[in-house]
């Protein structure tokens, strides 16, 4: 694993951080953004706690109103939409767009954007999920990276290293020829395959992660921060003129299609048991039953742990 600069400040709380995993350096920890909302109130009813639509039921209404604004308050974004399930009745905020810049960053220099919220899950006391009586909430933030990182790179002759690899993001790789042929186009075909060239990858990176709360004796204690990452990648080259000036060639920055969730990605990676609320609410209880501190498995975002 790489050097890792990790800060963490925990505000408030008697539960520390412990067990983190980050796969980026400069990752900073920060916990200072907290709700007061109460959790979700339980239905007395049999008939009610099997409805899809329990968030209609006057003390749900009460409290999801509350909640609302409480959230809208601390957060600085407006929710949405309210959606419910058999497990959760879900928060889903606006999709206010991300301001980040394409410039070069160096992996041991990262810059993130500041993180949103995405959507909030609150799990239904009748849900299955529902564990060991604790009140819960998965909160899903996002960010990007704010710029871009040199990920693969080869020079060298054309005919030399087109049939080399590089890394085209963290989880795949292309040939050299293939990467010149993205960012010169068509003319490729009549480069001069003696000519020394540099062929390099770009990528920039979402992040969605899941910060898991239990709601303890009045307060929601952060217990679990698990993270996905998308990569948008390009591709570059440095090809001289007939004088042996350089000239660049690129089919990027590849620009995301939604900032809030964009679908344009190259890659996904998902840390273990992202996609299982299950695992993640048995392990925040178990966390926080142990003693043992709160579990964190991410890719990175500089910002605030959300709670």
């Amino acid at each position: 694993m790489k050097k890792i600069l990790l800060i963490v400040i925990i505000m408030l709380l008697a539960f520390p951080f412990t067990n983190i995993f980050a796969e980026e350096e400069n990752i900073l920890v920060i916990t200072d953004v907290t709700t007061n909302e109460d959790p979700m109130p339980k239905l007395s009813s049999r008939n009610a706690q099997s409805s899809l639509e329990t968030r209609f039921y006057p003390t749900r209404q009460v409290w999801l109103e509350k909640t609302i604004n409480i959230n809208e308050s601390s957060y600085k974004q407006k929710v949405i939409d309210v959606i419910e399930d058999e497990n959760f009745i879900s928060l889903l905020f606006e999709n206010d767009d991300t301001i980040y810049e394409f410039k070069e960053l160096t992996k041991e220099n990262l810059e993130y954007t500041e993180q949103k919220v995405y959507k909030i899950d609150y799990i239904k006391p009748e849900s299955t999920l529902y564990g060991s009586g604790y009140s819960s909430k998965i909160v899903q933030y996002y960010g990007w990276l704010n710029g871009y990182i040199t990920i693969g790179s080869s020079s060298g002759v054309v005919q030399s290293i087109m049939n080399l690899t590089i890394s085209y993001t963290p989880i795949t790789s292309k040939l050299v020829s293939w990467v010149l042929g993205e960012s010169i186009g068509a003319s490729f075909s009549t480069i001069d395959k003696v000519k020394r060239v540099t062929a390099e990858t770009k990528n920039t990176y979402y992040y969605l992660n899941k910060s898991c709360q239990l709601y303890v004796n009045g307060s929601w204690i952060p217990m679990l921060l698990i993270g996905s990452r998308r990569t948008l990648a390009w591709s570059w080259s440095s090809i001289p003129d007939e004088y042996g000036a350089p000239i660049i060639h690129q089919n990027g920055p590849k620009i995301p299609n939604n900032s809030q969730n964009p679908t344009n990605y190259d890659s996904i990676e998902k840390k273990n048991n992202f996609d299982n609320n299950t695992w993640i609410l048995n392990k925040s209880i178990e966390c926080y039953e142990n003693g043992s501190g709160s579990y964190s498995d991410i890719y990175g975002l500089a910002s605030n742990i959300l709670n």
